[in-house]
């Protein structure tokens, strides 16, 4: 009887071996092919620590802005691409943004996003066509019209939890890219949607507001011994936000239509120059800041704006190997946009630029209504040493004038705090000198070091009137 009862007992253990070994057996068999199909996998990414030090953000006023910003800071990133078959490949990279001894918010308790995520699919439907779909940068030219979904210091921006939002290192879109490759001309069809459908709601209406970006841009390279390549595009933004539910229904759409187009060639081997023109119309959609005292919420305005840009970058030869630079860029605003009364609005809408002109300004100013020159040198003292000196001026393309008969004006496009004023009737807004010391301590390692000092011009108001300053060390790892 108990021979009997071990005989069994033992061929029961037999049993459940055997199903525990056929069930792993069966994963092993489910996960395989999921592997097979990954030909290459490569892990990559940074780490970027920061000392950050600015005084005087506000220019002396002390209101909207910090007086002073004094914070650690580290960016994260890693990244991974994949490579399923010899035509698709996917790549995600999470990004970790904050300021030291903050830990995340008290639902989460982490900073972690997704900052890309997309897969390239490369001669989809026949060879010159490569699609790629999913959160990607996205990035034209010099990034005078595309290039940073949450352009310098916008308030949306998604690095919202790091004190210095202007530093942030996000920039990709939520977009669909379809590439025509026919060498030497590529063409780039985009849509990218910025704020997907949240609705606006109210007891008698519910109206969508998604704000996208649809584009084409035409790159061509003449192959000539100059070096010289032309590129054409057109841009266009549509934002369904409504400024109140239900209380405007009639109000349009902001919509900006942009035809531009670029060209840059190398008249010696030393010099490069580059050109680039833009125009916008479409329809201005009228809020209750541009209502004082002509213009009634409702009556979209039509726009009529443009901007232009001449770089020229010089390499001497020369001890130090110093490169010189020069920018000019001008975009057009408004006579006074308070008491212009024609249904032409004219202030250039940055879209979704990405350009530095001087670190303070980028975070104080829109590049709107403005002219700025920016010339700058770059030496190479001694190995692995990068050393650049910046010298920015920036002043109003038109004035402002006086609003309803007060002296100073709170809300100029282009200035993003509200206790920043200027005086009506002048244009210089300043100038600003950066420092840049650079130094590679390995090949993937690197030390950095910026100081910048902006001088407010005649155009500020009399309390804005204080020099802003900054100190900037970095320690930036690659891996």
């Amino acid at each position: 009887m108990f021979i009997e009862d071990a005989k069994f007992r033992r061929k029961q253990i037999m049993g459940k071996r055997l199903i525990a070994f056929c069930a792993i057996a069966l994963v092993l068999g489910l996960a395989v092919p999921a592997f097979a199909a990954v030909q290459n996998v490569k892990v990559s990414g940074d780490l970027t620590v920061s000392a950050i030090g600015r005084r005087d953000l506000d220019l002396g006023l002390l209101g909207g802005l910090d007086d002073d910003a004094n914070v650690m800071n580290s960016i994260v990133r890693v990244r991974i691409d994949a490579d399923l078959t010899d035509n698709v490949s996917t790549t995600v990279r999470l990004i970790n943004e904050r300021d030291w001894d903050d830990e995340g918010d008290a639902a989460t308790g982490t900073h972690v996003d997704l900052d890309l995520a997309y897969v390239t699919m490369r001669e989809m439907l026949y060879s010159p066509l490569t699609v790629t779909i999913g959160r990607q940068e996205l990035r034209f030219g010099n990034g005078l019209i595309v290039g940073d979904p949450h352009t310098n210091n916008m308030s949306d921006e998604p690095g919202g939890d790091i004190l210095n939002q202007d530093l942030s290192a996000r920039k990709a879109f939520d977009a669909t890219r379809a590439t025509l490759d026919y060498d030497p001309l590529v063409i780039d069809f985009i849509y990218a949607v910025i704020d997907e459908d949240n609705k606006v709601t109210a007891a008698t209406s519910k109206e969508d507001d998604d704000d996208n970006l649809y584009g084409l841009n035409a790159k061509y390279d003449f192959g000539d011994e100059y070096g010289t390549m032309a590129e054409a595009y057109f841009f266009t933004k549509v934002d369904k936000t409504r400024t109140a539910a239900g209380v405007i229904a009639d109000n349009k759409p902001d919509t900006v239509y942009c035809p531009g187009l670029r060209v840059s060639t190398n008249p010696t081997k030393k010099l490069n120059l580059q050109a680039e023109f833009a125009y916008q119309t479409g329809s201005k959609q009228v809020v209750s800041s541009d209502l004082a005292p002509v213009h009634v919420a409702g009556q979209n305005r039509q726009r009529k704006a443009m901007a232009g840009q001449f770089i020229s970058t010089y390499a001497l030869d020369m001890d130090y190997s110093p490169v010189l630079n020069l920018t000019y860029a001008y975009y057009s605003g408004e006579n006074n946009p308070y008491t212009h009364s024609d249904e032409e609005y004219r202030g250039w809408d940055p879209m979704y630029e990405d350009q530095t002109a001087g670190s303070l300004i980028n975070a104080l100013l829109q590049p709107t209504n403005c002219h700025i020159a920016d010339a700058s040198v770059t030496l190479e003292p001694m190995e692995d040493v990068t050393a650049k000196l910046s010298w920015i001026n920036v002043w109003l393309a038109h004035e402002v004038g006086e609003v309803a008969g007060s002296g100073t004006v709170t809300t100029q496009p282009g200035v993003t705090a509200t206790n920043l004023t200027l005086d009506p009737d002048k244009r210089y807004l300043g100038y600003e000198i950066d420092a840049e010391l650079n130094y590679d301590y390995t090949e993937d390692v690197q030390f950095g070091l910026l100081f910048g000092y902006f001088k407010p011009g005649e155009a500020w108001n009399a309390a804005n009137n204080t020099a802003a300053k900054e100190l900037i060390g970095t320690c930036k790892v690659v891996f």
